[in-house]
């Protein structure tokens, strides 16, 4: 009797120590054969606040205020595009300024100005009072390469009333030996005409360029253009060799084209869309939807991971407390999978996203 206890509890040791070894051993990510989970994003997300622009890795974390930048005058930093490093080891944004004085219709006048990655250097890059810069939408990004930079702007002529001239303008940018910026090159050429519009709260006629960005190889632009109705910002391609405009089929603005070249992106009644670049496959990413105290909730700027699988943008809920409490956030989403994730804390502001 006491050898088949003391078999019984030899056993029942060693089931023990087995399952203690079953539950501490490390488990698969997942099971052999099924589908691995995709690599975390790679690259540099740049994200502004009022008076400050901020870098962190593209999982939220080590995020990092860059220099202080001379010639702020603006409520906040409001930075266009971001170049892609080939001239040099610094990044260079470009943003509208104000510089004094009126156009003739009688709004301020603001000039580009390109601004290095640890607020260094400031070079104003146009300075020409009869070609007013589209500051409303801030149609404003680097050409593909890098080496011209494109806006939307209105030409003035000898009429004080109506402009000669509508349309997206570019120019070439000069460069030293460390690969900063020095300046404009030439002059700045329209490129395509875009007409114009009436924007009654700001008493002004603008050019029809909400937003536009460029295809990877440079051969077109989304653009969006207020609609003949008056309601919806539409998005058309832009062949500029072709000279053609063609139009989407939806509506939208905060346009970006994917690195690859497959995708454009945008905001849509505050939905986050993707569509094809020949208007097929429309898809809503991120639908904000009112939860408890919320009043309001909406997505501002966006853009694209270097690899064209996520998007970076900016989430922000106005809750119903009086005042109104507001919510700032940085998010990223998987455009596959349609997975979200929080990257920051409250922000003081949230405008400018790039992703490098």
């Amino acid at each position: 009797m006491k050898r088949i206890v003391a078999v019984c509890v030899c056993l029942l040791v060693c089931f023990m120590f087995v399952a203690s070894a079953v539950v501490v051993a490390p488990k698969p990510p997942y099971p052999p054969g099924k589908p691995q989970p995709p690599p975390p994003p790679e690259g540099t997300v740049y994200f502004s606040t009022y008076h400050d622009m901020w870098t962190m890795k593209s999982d939220g974390s080590e995020k990092t205020k860059l220099g202080v930048y001379p010639g702020i005058d603006e409520s906040w930093v409001a930075f266009g595009d971001v170049s892609r490093l080939k001239h040099g080891e610094h990044y260079w944004f470009i943003r509208f300024c104000l510089v004094g004085g009126n156009y003739p219709d009688g709004p301020l006048v603001r000039e580009i100005f390109a601004v290095r990655d640890d607020g260094a250097k400031e070079v104003q890059l146009t300075d020409d009072p009869t070609l007013a810069t589209y500051y409303l939408g801030r149609a404003l990004v680097w050409g593909i390469d890098d080496t011209e930079v494109t806006w939307s702007a209105k030409r003035w002529g000898d009429d004080p009333v109506m402009p000669e001239e509508f349309g997206i303008y570019s120019a070439a940018i000069s460069f030293d030996a460390n690969g900063d910026v020095i300046g404009l090159s030439e002059e700045p050429t329209l490129i395509w005409d875009t007409g114009y519009h009436y924007v009654a709260w700001a008493d002004d006629y603008i050019p029809n360029a909400k937003r536009f960005d460029w295809s990877p190889d440079g051969s077109q632009m989304v653009l969006a253009k207020w609609s003949h109705n008056g309601i919806n910002w539409e998005l058309f391609i832009v062949d500029l060799g072709a000279q053609t405009e063609t139009d989407l089929g939806t509506s939208g603005y905060k346009v970006r084209w994917s690195p690859d070249g497959s995708k454009i992106a945008f905001i849509r009644s505050r939905d986050l869309r993707t569509i094809n670049p020949d208007g097929t496959d429309e898809q809503v990413l991120v639908a904000p939807r009112l939860r408890g105290k919320e009043k309001y909730v909406h997505n501002r700027d966006i853009d694209w991971s270097p690899d064209s699988n996520h998007l970076v943008y900016t989430w922000i809920v106005i809750h119903k407390d009086n005042p109104p409490i507001i919510d700032i956030f940085v998010y990223r989403v998987d455009v596959n999978s349609g997975d979200k994730t929080c990257m920051t804390d409250d922000l003081d502001y949230g405008e400018s996203h790039a992703w490098r």
